[in-house]
C-alpha cells in the first residue's frame, strides 16, 4: 500500500496497488533473461521451527478491557430523527478496494433501519485526499467521515476542527458497540488512535511491515531455521549474497535493502526502540538506535545487503522480481504486497517455499510495524456525527470489514473477521504476527519526521554503500546521522 510523499508513509500503504503495475511492468520488463530455473518441490508453508517454542506473535488476540458502559445516553438524537440524513466518505483507496467499498455502501443505503444515506466519494491518491480535506475545513463543503491515517487525524484534531471523541458513541448504552465485537479488535490498532485520550479514529484498513524469506533456497544453503535473531539474519544474508556471487550475480542475494519509514522503525524496534518519540519529544541519537544503524551499515558494507534504487530503465527498484529469481533471500514488505510477490513467484514458476517473519530480535521474538487507515467524524451537527457513526459500526462488522481486508489485500482488523476470508498460508502468518506490532507515533508531527528518517536510512545503507570505498567521500558517521536526525525532529515536534 503505497502512501504518497507527504502524507502517511512514503510507502503508503501500498493499497493503491501499484501492484497491478507492479506486477505488468516490473515483472515483464525483467521478464527473467537472469533468472535460473527452479524446479524445486513445493512445500507447504509454515512457519514452526524445531528449535524455536511457540509462534511468533502469539498472543494476538488478547482482549481489551472495557469501560462501565453508561447508564443512560448522553445522545440527544432519536432513532426517527435520523431519517434522510446524509453523509459523505472521503478516501483514497481506489481499484478493487474503492469498487468494494462503493457496493458497501450501496448495501449500507438500502439496508440500514434509519434511512441514512452514505455516498463514497474517492480521490486519485491520498495527498489529494488531504490536500482538499484542509482546503475544506470548516466549511460547509466539508465531509462527515474521512479515512485517513491516525497522525493526520491528529493534526486536524490540533487544528481544533471538531474531530470526534469516537469513545461518546462506542460506549454510548442505546447506540454503541456490542462489547464481543470491541473486544475482538486486536488491541494494537485500537491503541493507534488514540490521542491525547481522545479516540479520533477506528481501524478500517491495517498492514504491517514484515520479511518474507525463502526458506527453500535456505535450506540448500544449509539453514534449516529461519533468521529471528540480528546474528542469523547476518549470517544468512552474507550466505545468500556469496552463493549469488558465486553464481556471477555479484553484490546480491542477501537482503534487498528498504529504507522507508515503516522499515527503519522495524528495526528500531528491533534492537529496543519501540517509539522514537518520548514525553521529552524524538529520541534517535540513541544506544539502541546506534546499534541499529550500526547493523545495518554492517550489512551494506559487507555486501550482504544491496539495493537497485538507481536502476537501468531495463531493471526494477522493486524486490518481487528479485525475490523470485533468488537474487534476494529477505525483503521487507507490507502485508498487502504479499499477493504481488505470490505473482511474482508465480510468474516466475518458482515453487520455492516462502514464508512471513518479524525483524530479528536478540530473544528471537521479533517486531513488526503495523499501521494503516482509520475512519474519522468530522461532521459538526450531532445528527450527522450518529449517523456516520453507524456507518462506522455497520463497516466494521466481521463480514463487511473482512471483505474491505480482501480486497485491500490487509490485514483483518479483527479475529472473527477471519472467519469471513480466504487466506492463504503467508497471510495467516502475518496475521500469527500482529501480535508482534508496534506503532508509529500518533502525532501530528509525524508526518514531518517520515521523510527525513527515511534519507537517514537512505545514507546509512544505499548511498553509503555507494560511496564508502571510494577515497575522501563524504561518509558521516552513523552518529552523526543520527545527531542531525534527532535534531530535525526535533524542530519538527515544537
Amino acid at each position: 500500500m503505497q502512501v504518497p510523499a507527504g502524507a502517511v508513509w512514503s510507502k503508503t500503504m501500498k493499497l493503491t496497488p501499484k501492484k497491478v503495475f507492479l506486477v505488468a511492468a516490473s515483472i515483464l520488463i525483467l521478464i527473467l533473461p537472469a533468472c535460473r530455473p527452479v524446479s524445486l518441490e513445493a512445500q507447504t508453508p509454515t512457519l514452526t521451527v524445531e528449535p524455536h517454542t511457540g509462534t511468533p506473535g502469539a498472543g494476538a488476540v488478547t482482549s481489551t478491557p472495557l469501560p462501565t458502559p453508561l447508564p443512560t445516553s448522553t445522545i440527544e438524537i432519536k432513532a426517527k430523527d435520523l431519517e434522510g440524513a446524509q453523509i459523505v466518505l472521503w478516501h483514497a483507496l481506489n481499484g478493487a478496494a474503492g469498487i468494494e467499498l462503493q457496493m458497501l455502501s450501496d448495501e449500507f443505503n438500502s439496508n440500514n433501519d434509519w434511512g441514512i444515506q452514505l455516498k463514497v466519494e474517492a480521490f486519485q491518491s491520498y495527498s489529494d485526499l488531504i490536500k482538499q480535506t484542509n482546503n475544506v475545513l470548516g466549511t460547509e463543503d466539508q465531509p462527515e467521515l474521512v479515512l485517513a491515517t491516525p497522525e493526520q487525524l491528529a493534526a486536524w484534531y490540533e487544528k481544533d476542527t471538531g474531530m470526534v471523541n469516537l469513545d461518546t458513541f462506542m460506549y454510548d448504552p442505546d447506540w454503541g458497540m456490542q462489547s464481543d465485537q470491541v473486544n475482538a479488535v486486536f488491541p494494537v490498532f485500537w491503541n493507534q488512535n488514540v490521542f491525547q485520550d481522545q479516540r479520533l479514529g477506528f481501524p478500517a484498513v491495517q498492514t504491517a511491515e514484515v520479511l518474507v524469506y525463502n526458506r527453500t533456497w535456505a535450506h540448500a544453503l544449509d539453514y534449516k531455521d529461519p533468521p529471528l535473531t540480528p546474528d542469523a539474519f547476518y549470517e544468512q544474508a552474507c550466505a545468500a549474497s556469496k552463493a549469488d556471487a558465486d553464481e556471477g550475480y555479484y553484490g546480491k542475494g542477501g537482503w534487498f535493502m528498504n529504507t522507508e519509514p515503516a522499515v527503519a522503525l522495524a528495526w528500531l524496534a528491533a534492537f529496543g526502540t519501540t517509539n522514537p518519540l518520548t514525553e521529552d519529544g524524538y529520541s534517535f541519537n540513541t544506544p539502541e538506535t546506534r546499534q541499529a544503524f550500526s547493523f545495518l551499515r554492517e550489512l551494506a558494507e559487507s555486501s550482504c545487503a544491496w539495493n537497485n534504487e538507481i536502476p537501468t530503465p531495463e531493471e526494477s527498484t522493486e524486490p518481487f522480481v528479485y525475490f523470485a529469481n533468488r537474487q534476494a533471500l529477505l525483503a521487507s514488505l507490507s502485508v498487502d504486497e504479499l499477493s504481488v510477490l505470490a505473482a511474482a513467484m508465480a510468474y516466475a514458476k518458482n515453487n520455492d517455499d516462502w514464508v512471513v517473519l518479524p525483524y530479528p530480535t536478540e530473544d528471537a521474538s521479533g517486531k513488526v510495524v503495523s499501521y494503516g487507515f482509520s475512519y474519522g467524524i468530522l461532521a459538526s451537527g450531532q445528527r450527522e456525527q450518529l449517523a456516520s457513526w453507524l456507518a462506522i459500526r455497520w463497516l466494521s462488522e466481521p463480514g463487511q470489514s473482512a471483505r474491505i481486508a480482501e480486497a485491500t489485500g490487509s490485514l483483518p482488523i479483527s479475529e472473527p473477521a477471519t472467519q469471513f476470508m480466504e487466506l492463504t498460508a503467508q497471510m495467516e502468518q502475518a496475521i500469527a504476527l500482529i501480535g508482534l506490532s508496534v506503532s508509529p507515533p500518533v502525532d501530528a508531527s509525524w508526518v514531518k519526521v517520515q521523510p527525513i528518517l527515511r534519507d537517514a536510512m537512505w545514507e546509512n545503507t544505499v548511498d553509503y554503500q555507494r560511496i564508502y570505498a571510494i577515497e575522501n567521500s563524504p561518509v558521516r558517521t552513523v552518529g552523526e546521522i543520527l545527531e542531525d536526525l534527532e535534531t530535525l525532529a526535533q524542530e519538527f515536534n515544537k
